[in-house]
C-alpha cells in the first residue's frame, strides 16, 4: 500500500506541475486530499509503532540507571551505561535522531528518563512534513532503599508434623542468605525480625522492667506465727508472705479495646499494658529487627514447636517490630533521603484454636483480620503462607493481595515460596 501511495504522490506532483490541460490539473487537485488522508494514516501508524518502541527502550534504560545508582556508580559510568543500553535497544529500528537523558531525585529515590526520536514520513512529505517527532518518559523506583522484614512464624506443636518445622528453617535461612547477598543487604540497609508465636509470644526476660508490661504475678503463703510478748506469754498472729512468680518472658493478647491495635501502652491505662504470661510460655524468644543475619539464622534454627495457634498475638508483634518508635522495635524512621519498605511474612499451619482471653476461634479470626488490616493501613506489605492446614480465606484476606498469598501442600516447597517472596521484595518496579 505504501508503494502505491508514493506512486500516487509522484503522479499528483507531475500533474500539478503540468499546465497544458485543465482536466489534468483538476484531477490532481481532486486526488490530493485522498492521497494526504491515506498518507497521514500510514505515517501516523508508523509514528505510533515508533513511539511504542521508544517507550520500551526508555523503560529499559530507567531500570538500568536505577540499578547503577543503587550500586554506587559515578555519573559518567551511569551515562555511559545508559547510552550503551539505549543504543542497543534502538539499533534495529528505523527511528532517527534518538536520544535519552536521565535525572535522579535523591529525596524520593525516583529516576526519570526522557527520550525522543523521529521517523521519516512516507507520504506527508508532499506537504513538507518530512519527519515526525515524538517523546517518551519513564520513571523507576528502587525496589527499596531500606528493607525491614518481620518473619511471623507459627511455632505450634503441629509444626513438628510432616517435616514442616525443618522445612521452614531451611526456607527462612535460605531467604536471609539471599537477602544478605543483595546490594541492600551488603550495605546494611536490610534488616529482619524473628517473631515465633503460639498462644503467646516470648519477648524475652530482658524486658522484665519495661513500663509497657503489666504487673508481675504474685502469690501468698499465709500462716499463724507465734508472737511472744513475755517469758510466759504471747499470741498467734495471722501472717501472709508475698512471693513473685518467675516470669520467663512471654506476653499474651491485650484486653479490649487494645486487643487489635498497636497503640502504645500507657502506665496510667492498665488495659493498654501487655500482660505477662505464666502458663503458655513454650516458644523461642523473638528477635527485633537486626542486620546481624548470622544471629537471625541462628535464632530460626533454634526454633522449637509447641502449644496451640493464636495468629493475632504473632501478627501484633510483627506489627510492633515494624513500627518506628514502637515497643521493643528497632524500626527506622523514614526521611526525605531514607525510603523504607516494610514487610511481614505470616506463616501458619493451622486454625486459630485459643488465646488467654478465652475467645472462640471465630472471635480470634476476627482479631486476625483486624490486625492484618491495621498493618496494611500502616504501609506494611503482608505476605501469608498456609502450610497444609489453616483458614484459607482468612489468610488470603490478610495478605496485601491475592498474589501475596501462598498455599503450600508440601513443606519442601517452602524454599521456593520464600524465594518468590524475596523476589517481590527486592525487585525494581517501573512506576510509570
Amino acid at each position: 500500500m505504501l508503494d502505491r501511495l508514493q506512486s500516487m504522490v509522484r503522479t499528483a506532483r507531475r500533474l500539478v506541475a503540468h499546465r497544458s490541460g485543465n482536466v489534468a490539473v483538476t484531477f490532481a487537485l481532486a486526488v490530493m486530499p485522498i492521497v494526504l488522508a491515506s498518507g497521514a494514516a500510514v505515517d501516523f501508524s508508523r509514528m505510533a509503532a515508533g513511539k511504542a518502541r521508544l517507550q520500551n527502550a526508555s523503560d529499559t534504560v530507567a531500570l538500568v540507571v536505577a540499578k547503577d545508582i543503587e550500586r554506587g556508580k559515578t555519573s559518567a559510568q551511569i551515562t555511559a551505561d545508559m547510552n550503551a543500553v539505549f543504543s542497543n535497544e534502538m539499533r534495529t529500528s528505523d527511528l532517527k535522531s534518538w536520544s535519552a537523558s536521565y535525572a535522579y531525585n535523591s529525596d524520593t529515590g525516583v529516576v526519570t528518563v526522557n527520550a525522543s526520536a523521529t521517523v521519516d514520513s512516507a507520504v506527508m512529505g508532499i506537504v513538507r512534513v518530512d519527519t515526525l517527532a515524538f517523546k517518551a518518559k519513564s520513571t523507576a523506583t528502587f525496589g527499596t532503599d531500606y528493607v525491614e522484614i518481620a518473619f511471623v512464624l507459627d511455632n505450634t506443636g503441629s509444626m513438628n508434623d510432616n517435616g514442616k518445622l525443618t522445612a521452614l528453617k531451611t526456607a527462612a535461612t535460605s531467604m536471609i542468605d539471599k537477602l544478605a547477598a543483595t546490594q541492600a543487604g551488603k550495605a546494611g540497609r536490610a534488616s529482619v525480625a524473628i517473631v515465633p508465636f503460639g498462644v503467646t509470644v516470648n519477648v524475652g526476660t530482658g524486658y522484665d522492667t519495661a513500663t509497657w508490661l503489666g504487673p508481675k504475678k504474685t502469690y501468698q503463703n499465709c500462716y499463724y506465727r507465734w508472737i511472744s510478748t513475755s517469758r510466759w506469754g504471747g499470741y498467734y498472729q495471722y501472717t501472709c508472705d508475698t512471693y513473685t512468680y518467675t516470669w520467663t518472658g512471654c506476653v499474651s493478647d491485650r484486653v479490649s479495646p487494645y486487643t487489635t491495635t498497636n497503640e502504645a501502652p500507657v502506665t496510667t491505662k492498665p488495659a493498654s499494658l501487655y500482660p505477662r504470661d505464666y502458663d503458655y510460655c513454650y516458644n523461642s524468644q523473638m528477635m527485633p529487627l537486626t542486620t546481624d543475619f548470622t544471629a537471625a539464622k541462628a535464632r530460626i534454627n533454634a526454633l522449637v514447636a509447641n502449644g496451640a495457634t493464636n495468629i493475632p498475638v504473632g501478627a501484633m508483634w510483627g506489627w510492633n517490630m515494624l513500627t518506628p518508635g514502637g515497643i521493643a522495635s528497632n524500626a527506622q524512621v523514614a526521611s526525605g533521603t531514607k525510603k523504607i519498605s516494610r514487610y511481614a511474612i505470616v506463616l501458619t499451619d493451622g486454625l486459630n484454636t485459643g488465646n488467654v482471653l478465652g475467645q472462640t476461634s471465630s472471635q480470634i479470626d476476627t482479631n486476625t483480620t483486624t490486625i492484618c488490616t491495621g498493618m496494611k493501613s500502616a504501609g506494611i506489605t503482608v505476605f501469608t503462607v498456609r502450610v497444609i492446614d489453616g483458614n484459607e480465606t482468612l489468610l488470603q484476606n490478610c495478605a496485601t493481595s491475592s498474589d501475596y498469598y501462598y498455599d503450600v501442600s508440601n513443606p519442601s516447597a517452602l524454599t521456593s515460596v520464600f524465594a518468590k517472596i524475596l523476589s517481590n521484595i527486592t525487585k525494581l518496579r517501573l512506576s510509570s
